[in-house]
């Protein structure tokens, strides 16, 4: 049975990188996560719409963000924080870090999101 996650959260900036257009670093998506871990979804940011894809292994966090129209994309690494209320829990806390796959100057920075779960 996949997981539904309604995500919300931000994202910051490694310190010294100021970005190219004003950025709140809020973001919004919806997850679908598949019994074998893999996910999908899409969602909204100061930057534009996007999609992602990856996985969800225990409590480790993978995924690919892709901007609709634009040659970019960014990489999430991460894990789930917040301790398991068990098989039903109904919230879930993420936090981990970001950056550009193959750009060393990339900006890269840290992400913390929170998810309410329906199943």
């Amino acid at each position: 049975m996949p997981l539904y996650l309604t995500v919300t959260g931000h994202y910051t900036y490694n310190a010294g990188h100021k970005p190219s257009k004003p950025d709140n670093g809020k973001t919004s998506f919806d997850m679908t996560v598949k019994q074998d871990g893999s996910l999908y979804g899409s969602g909204r940011d100061n930057i534009g719409q996007f999609t992602i894809s990856g996985t969800l292994k225990g409590s480790k966090l993978d995924f690919r963000k892709d901007y609709s129209g634009k040659n970019l994309h960014w990489k999430y690494d991460g894990y789930q924080v917040q301790a398991s209320g068990g098989p039903n829990d109904t919230q879930r806390h993420f936090h981990g870090k970001w950056h550009q796959p193959g750009c060393p100057n990339s900006p890269g920075g840290e992400f913390d999101f929170k998810a309410d779960v329906t199943y």
